[in-house]
């Protein structure tokens, strides 16, 4: 990610949050806002959010994009929507959970719903 306004003798860095594909012409172009599921820093190189978080808007410039998954769901790596990924029956998702299989329940217990949390 770098930009150049033409008068520029020599090309900048992009802002966080943009990856300015060639040419860019301003460091912070509306079309090249980072994706879904991570955040840009520096702004060339899109960082895919860690297992057990996500990020669902764009823009993202740091590592504070990605917020913690919440409970009864699981985040695998670069997730964007942890809608879907309801926590399996047999298992619990605290918050941060990273796959739907970490927290089987403990010998002796069951539980028979999708979406627990402990």
């Amino acid at each position: 990610g770098f930009w150049s306004s033409g008068r520029m003798r020599y090309c900048a860095a992009c802002d966080n949050g943009y990856q300015c594909t060639y040419p860019a012409t301003e460091p912070s172009p509306p079309k090249d806002l980072c994706r879904v599921g991570g955040y840009c820093s520096p702004s060339s190189r899109f960082v895919p959010c860690p297992a057990g978080s996500y990020s669902n808007t764009t823009g993202g410039g740091s590592q504070f994009a990605c917020d913690t998954c919440p409970g009864g769901h699981f985040c695998l790596q670069e997730t964007a929507n942890f809608v879907p990924n309801i926590c399996p029956p047999g298992y619990f998702c605290p918050p941060g959970t990273r796959y739907g299989i970490q927290y089987p329940c403990p010998g002796g217990t069951y539980n028979d719903q999708h979406g627990a949390q402990a």
